[in-house]
């Protein structure tokens, strides 16, 4: 998925901030976040083996993550749209 809509999406998420924000903030995400993200994945994949989560099991944590994280994409849409709106200039 890191080459794929998940990637645009991610890259889309540093549109609206500035070019130094982007140069030392997106360092830091690329590097610390997305290797964190790795290593919480392997931690999760590593409890379900300990506890003999089925695959049924799996699927259930997979579509509660999946969740999550729509609810995570719309909250950020949203403050996008408010920022948006915020920096247009004022319509008479």
């Amino acid at each position: 998925m890191a080459y794929s809509l998940g990637n645009t999406t991610m890259q889309a998420l540093w549109l609206p901030t500035t070019r130094e924000v982007k140069y030392k903030a997106k360092q830091a995400v690329d590097s610390f976040c997305v290797r964190a993200g790795d290593v919480l994945q392997a931690g999760i994949v590593y409890s379900g083996e300990l506890t003999s989560l089925s695959v049924a099991g799996f699927a259930v944590l997979n579509v509660v993550f999946a969740c999550g994280w729509l609810a995570v994409a719309s909250g950020l849409r949203r403050r996008l749209q408010a920022r948006a709106t915020s920096l247009q200039p004022a319509q008479l």
